[in-house]
């Protein structure tokens, strides 16, 4: 025990030495300010015209002989008739030992004030002296590590706990309930002097109480906190602080350990605690230093502030969380919050919710009552060791949150709600009234947010009043929308929605009902952007060599092919060929038919005349063979259009579709691509190209699309070699859209736009320009040309929004093709351009719903960064056939053709003939028809006169229907023979003079008798045939009558 105690200016001067010095309820703002030994209490209601002058109600403190120091102060929540504050601490008064006391203070809103002091008998200093009081204001009690009371409202009687203490268990928080019950947290001290965290949950009564649950804390083996031994936790530190919330209407409570950075959410169930979840806030301090409840709609939601505190406990950073349930799932020095409820005798934890490795979770918590609460409210500082201060934050949750361990978007700070610029960031506790929450900094500052209408949120970044100064109802930002009455910010319009509407009340968001529109997350507006969603690229895929490059192969494939489609057969030069063919077929079916006209026999010999004429393949031998090379002709020039059609599709740039032929796509090229480095030495004629790329200057244009940021919010930094400076740009804003140009300085920048603030961005799209450059070089004998750059590409996900501060970037790939001419003497042609591409994936560009609401920023900052790669592409394009070569392999392809042409007639003369005579023999032989003369070229003639005979020649009878042979193939002893074919006789003046005309009887007239010689006479022939000409047979030809015309 220690006798006499002396608080240090330390513990003066802070504002959460020993306690909690911040109360609230609806209709009271209660602060106790050790160092200036007073109250400040700022009463409803919280507006403008009443904030100017709160009450400050002096106590006996530091500035007096009798110097009480105020541990922990209360307000009932329900109390409506001016301000009741219940405080406890110990006084010095400079004695041997010190006193603690309870008070009980009482204010009216003209400042009027009354209190009481109860002094306990001197135990010796006490490092933990808490107090809680009913929701009704009927009833406190106070705890300490060496006493107990509950002290009576109404009658200022205080009656002894003789139970407590408890053997081993010091207090550090307690809440009571409507009900009665008490939740005290606190640690248990073990023999190897280890602290462990422990929870109470009393049944009180005046005189007496009973333990209905205890709750130890035991941390997971495998955990950072089962290794938290909390030595020194028998002293008041930050780290070691704890703090209770119970949200009396649902019987919630929350339990803030910010030494295990954890805070818990128990259900009271009868006599059980029962644990609904907790939240951690991963390897720190100082997660649930302080915490409530928020009664907005739908709630209640755990409120939290998460501070973080750095080795050796110094603070880091504040941060307020609001959750949801399903969110949340504190005991600073464990940095933990519990959530229990309490359930008629029974305290059940319903959940908990830890910080991480790290201490401060938990250390001020309370309950806000908007619409669907009671919502918890966590102060979450962080501490360092050894447990100085490092950062503090408030959160607010939904059940839902608390019981889960995935991160939630700060409540405080935030892109609606800044911390003010005169609140320091160092926060030591929370307070909730049910719906505003009440926060204190290190500096005694406080501040209070109220809680703002439908569509409105509580912006603060203003401060209305001295201290304590209230935030600034503001209406939500366009892309927003709030329904419900509290402290929590607007919410973003959800992909498929929006909220035109900027400075107006609106808390109802619109469809978006235009066709084909663009309403990603936080919409403004639904227009479709047609125009901002195309891209444009310049750059196209180097096309490769074809399969074959060999110009005969090209030649031979396509004077051969069908096609399948129309197209393709009209210019198939083997389609025409057979087109032809069928013409040549024509052809002979006709010669065949005037072959059995005796009225056009000169024709037809007229027309073999001329075809033999044109017979190029057997050089005039047969006429057919001019039937054939009429075909021949049409495919040869077929052969000459299709190469000099494919001798002018070079380049491929200028290179028209190839409509001669069936694949349009073919070229007279092929290409070859490398990649080098740009180290490697250069000849001459390529270094004028890299000269041409490296002074082209461009012009990025960036499109923020479907926002309400404007040109006065924002600023461009340009960087160059990491010299930065701020630059000018054009900026315009249309349609929903901020739209702002800058010329670059270099290939190798980077720009960081600036938005003051951080509203929505839906999308956005860059462009990058530059003109052309050309330049022709005669003593090279090359052109140069850069081409214009212009490359656009939007970005957009439909159901995202752009983050606060994206950065994205390109890298410049130079790309050159270098082209050779198609004449020997032609210009060499380099033509290059810039290729830009992106890195940067749309998941680090963009946020989803979750996401937007947890990273929330004060400003958005766009990044986009530039530079060029170590190396470049070389495209190479050279024409496959040349002028020369073709003309010489179209002859070569003449040649080939009249070679197979005629292959053909003589696998016709060796082959064909053969088996046709052979199976004409074979159909004769069975069916015994006769026929009028064998097939062959000169079966179809008439026979050859007769003077080429011998003067001896007889004719042989023949009964054959066949045409015997001419008559120089016999014998000169032969005699004529009378014959029966069909055959048309010579005429009579063919034959000699002293021959005698034999006898015929065929139906073929016989040729008139004028033709005769005078001492000629006629002998009848009963052939079909005209016999010949007298004049054709030797003088000594005597014919030999006969019955079966023998001669």
């Amino acid at each position: 025990m220690v006798l006499s105690y002396d608080f240090t200016d330390d513990n003066w001067n802070q504002f959460d030495a020993y306690g909690v010095k911040l109360a609230t309820n609806d209709n009271v703002v209660v602060q106790a300010r050790n160092i200036d030994a007073y109250f400040v209490i700022q009463f409803a209601p919280f507006n403008a015209s009443n904030l100017s002058s709160p009450c400050h109600v002096n106590y006996a403190g530091s500035k007096s002989n009798d110097t009480n120091f105020i541990y922990n102060i209360v307000v009932p929540e329900g109390d409506v008739n001016g301000a009741s504050v219940i405080f406890v601490g110990e006084n010095t008064d400079n004695s041997t030992s010190p006193y603690p006391f309870v008070g009980h203070l009482r204010v009216n809103s003209s400042c009027m004030a009354t209190y009481d002091i109860q002094y306990f008998n001197s135990s010796g200093h006490d490092e933990f002296f808490v107090v809680g009081v009913d929701p009704s204001g009927q009833q406190a009690y106070g705890f300490s590590s060496q006493f107990a009371f509950s002290y009576n409202l109404q009658t200022h009687t205080i009656t002894l706990l003789q139970q407590w203490p408890i053997p081993n268990f010091t207090p550090h928080a307690v809440d009571v309930s409507s009900n009665y019950v008490a939740i005290i947290a606190g640690f248990v001290t073990t023999t190897q002097n280890i602290y462990n965290p422990f929870i109470y949950m009393l049944q009180m009564n005046i005189s007496s109480y009973s333990i209905v649950e205890t709750w130890p804390y035991v941390p997971s083996s495998s955990s950072w906190q089962a290794t938290t031994t909390n030595r020194d936790a028998s002293t008041f530190t930050r780290k070691h602080m704890m703090s209770v919330s119970i949200h009396d209407n649902t019987s919630a409570v929350l339990v803030g350990m910010p030494s295990f950075n954890i805070v818990f959410w128990f259900n009271i169930e009868g006599t059980n605690l029962t644990v609904f979840g907790q939240r951690e806030n991963g390897y720190q301090r100082g997660y649930g230093q302080s915490l409530g409840w928020s009664d907005e709609s739908g709630g209640p939601y755990p409120v939290i502030l998460a501070n973080t505190y750095t080795f050796p406990y110094e603070w880091s950073s504040s941060i307020i969380y609001w959750f949801y349930p399903a969110q949340f799932l504190g005991m600073p020095s464990f940095n933990i919050v519990f959530w229990f409820n309490i359930e008629g005798t029974n305290l059940t934890v319903f959940g908990q919710r830890e910080n991480g490795y790290q201490r401060g979770y938990g250390q001020s918590l309370g309950w806000s009552d908007e619409s669907g609460g009671p919502y918890p409210v966590i102060l979450a500082n962080t501490y360092t060791f050894p447990y100085e201060w490092s950062s503090s934050i408030i959160y607010w949750f939904y059940p839902a949150q608390f019981l889960s361990s995935n991160p939630i978007m700060p409540m405080l700070p935030t892109v609606q709600c800044p911390l003010w610029v005169d609140l320091q960031q160092e926060l030591l506790t929370i307070a909730m009234g049910t719906l505003n929450l009440v926060l204190l900094d290190s500096s005694g500052q406080v501040y209070v947010m109220l809680a703002a209408a439908e569509g409105f949120y509580p912006d603060t970044s203003v401060a209305i009043g001295t201290n304590p100064t209230f935030s600034n109802p503001t209406s939500c930002p366009a892309g927003t929308f709030k329904n419900w009455v509290g402290v929590y910010i607007c919410y973003p319009c959800t992909a498929g929605q929006m909220n035109t509407d900027d400075g107006n009340a609106e808390w109802l968001t619109y469809g978006c009902d235009g066709e084909n529109s663009i309403c990603p997350l936080g919409s403004i507006t639904n227009d479709t952007y047609s125009d901002m969603t195309t891209s444009i690229s310049q750059e196209v895929s180097y096309p490769e060599s074809p399969e074959s490059i060999i110009f005969d192969d090209i030649l031979i494939v396509n004077m051969f092919s069908f096609g399948t489609s129309t197209s393709c057969l009209m210019v198939s030069p083997v389609f025409w060929t057979m087109v032809m063919t069928g013409f040549v077929m024509l052809i002979l079916l006709i010669m065949g038919i005037l072959k059995f006209s005796k009225q056009h026999v000169k024709t037809r010999l007229m027309i073999k005349r001329i075809f033999r004429q044109a017979d190029i393949i057997r050089e005039g031998e047969l006429w057919v063979g001019g039937l054939a090379s009429l075909a021949l002709i049409v495919l040869v020039m077929f052969a000459y259009h299709f190469s000099g059609s494919y001798l002018n599709q070079y380049p491929i740039e200028t290179a028209p579709p190839s409509t001669f032929a069936c694949d349009q796509t073919i070229r007279n090229a092929k290409f070859q691509t490398n990649l080098q480095s740009l180290t490697t030495p250069r000849s001459e004629e390529v270094e004028p190209i890299f000269e041409l790329l490296d002074e082209q200057h461009f012009k990025l244009t960036i499109d923020f699309i479907n926002t309400q940021q404007n040109c006065d919010d924002v600023t461009i930094t340009q960087i160059v070699h990491s010299y930065s400076q701020v630059i000018l740009s054009n900026c315009t804003y249309n349609r929903s859209t901020v739209t702002v140009s800058t010329t670059l300085q270099s290939h190798t920048v980077s720009l960081i736009y600036n938005f003051a603030k951080a509203v929505s961005i839906g999308g956005f799209r860059i462009s990058f320009y530059s003109e052309q450059i050309e330049l022709n070089n005669k003593s090279s004998n090359s052109n140069y040309f850069v081409q214009e750059f212009n490359f656009v590409q939007p970005f957009f996900v439909y159901n995202q929004t752009m983050a606060y501060d994206p950065t994205i970037v390109y890298e410049l790939t130079r790309i050159i093709n270098q082209t050779y001419p198609l004449d020997d003497n032609g210009l060499y042609s380099y033509n290059a351009l810039w290729s830009p591409v992106t890195t940067s994936s749309t998941s680090d560009l963009f946020l989803t719903y979750e996401e937007y609401m947890y990273y929330g920023l004060l400003k958005t900052t766009f990044t986009i960064s530039i530079s060029e790669v170590t190396y470049y592409t070389m495209n190479v394009q050279q024409p496959i056939a040349k002028k020369s070569e073709i003309i010489f392999h179209n002859l070569l392809f003449t040649t080939v053709c009249l070679e197979l042409f005629g292959l053909m007639f003589i696998g016709m003369k060796l082959i064909g003939l053969p088996l046709f005579n052979g199976f004409r023999y074979f159909i004769e032989k069975h069916s015994n028809l006769i026929h009028p003369e064998p097939f062959s070229d000169k079966s179809n003639e008439a026979l050859k006169t007769q003077e080429p005979f011998p003067s001896y020649f007889k004719p042989v009878p023949n009964k054959l229907n066949e045409t015997s042979k001419t008559q120089e193939q016999l014998p000169k002893y032969s005699k004529p023979v009378a014959d029966k074919l069909n055959e048309t006789s010579k005429t009579q003046d063919q034959l000699p003079k002293y021959s005698k005309p034999v006898p015929n009887k065929s139906n073929e007239a016989s040729k008139t008798q004028e033709q005769l010689p005078k001492y000629s006479k006629p002998i009848s022939d009963k052939s079909n045939e005209v016999s010949k000409t007298r004049e054709q047979l030797p003088k000594y030809f005597k014919p030999v009558a006969g019955k079966n015309q023998k001669y």
